[in-house]
């Protein structure tokens, strides 16, 4: 083979398809009554939460029975003393994250019928709008980084 043919071979095999070798942003999802979106990929379902004012949101992502549920509050709850309440409970490996806009946590629920799943809870204030994110059902590490991912996707389309 000669070196302009070897040449030829290496770029072709390592960069003629840039796009496929990025990251593509997830698609926004609208959450109309909410004036919000949040970004997922894939078959993802989108129903009114049987109670409350939000939607619940179901993804492959995120295993056989996990959801995500989203809502509007008045009053979020303050962070202080939530990580506390979490691990006296017996929660385990609790993080919280406090951003400008609000606060997360994320941890882990030893269940006694299903084994240890994952949580999110997260409060933040999206264009003026006070939004709380959580999560039930998530079995796997992965299908929690995917939550987390679209818990803080939360962006405002008024």
């Amino acid at each position: 083979m000669t070196r302009h043919a070897f040449a030829l071979l290496i770029v072709a095999l390592l960069g003629c398809n840039k796009e496929s070798s990025e990251k593509q942003a997830a698609p926004a999802f609208p959450l109309p009554k909410l004036g919000l979106s949040i970004a997922l990929t894939g078959k993802t379902a989108i129903v009114d939460e049987p109670y409350g004012n939000g939607y619940e949101i179901r993804n492959p992502v995120f295993g056989a029975g996990g959801a995500l549920h989203v809502a509007v509050l008045q009053n979020p709850p303050p962070p202080d003393g939530q990580k506390e309440d979490r691990e006296g409970a017996g929660f385990k490996n609790v993080v919280l994250t406090r951003a400008p806009d609000g606060w997360t946590m994320t941890g882990e629920r030893p269940d006694a019928t299903m084994g240890a799943t994952f949580f999110i809870v997260s409060y933040r204030d999206v264009g003026g709008t006070h939004t709380e994110c959580r999560s039930t059902g998530i079995l796997t590490a992965a299908a929690h980084e995917a939550a987390v991912a679209a818990c803080t996707s939360l962006s405002a389309t008024r």
